[in-house]
């Protein structure tokens, strides 16, 4: 079961000590959506070493980004639609994009451009032995 408690989809079987195929498992398409999207640095150019992350149903997803600086992939619903945030993250330049608000509907979902830029990614620790 997903977290939202709802069935996906499910086989009947009996419980054997033998090899059980139990086949292809689809998600049926209402319970589905594919997302795409890009993302771009402080320069406009596409990002190649990061990753966008999906935060849906209480849930982090972390998707890699194509050698384009693109996103694709499908995740599952909960109902006919489900909000999602998305803050998309270049390694290369420690920078993230500002978080992204988009309503998921079964289907094609088209996030965008995100912006990985304004959002600094690097952390500092400061610290003082015996007052110095």
């Amino acid at each position: 079961m997903y977290p939202c408690f709802c069935l996906l989809s499910s086989k009947n079987f009996t419980t054997a000590s033998v090899y059980l195929d139990l086949g292809k498992i689809t998600v049926p398409a209402t319970f589905s959506c594919s997302i795409t999207g890009n993302v771009t640095d402080c320069a406009s150019a596409a990002v190649t070493n990061g990753y966008v992350i999906m935060n849906k149903d209480g849930l982090n997803f972390y998707h890699e980004l194509t050698g384009t600086g693109t996103f694709n992939f499908i995740t599952t619903l909960c109902s006919s639609s489900s909000s999602a945030t998305f803050i998309a993250e270049d390694r290369t330049a420690m920078k993230a994009s500002p978080l992204a608000t988009a309503t998921l509907t079964s289907g094609s979902n088209a996030v965008g451009t995100l912006n990985a830029c304004s959002v600094s990614l690097q952390q500092f620790m400061n610290y003082s032995i015996n007052g110095t």
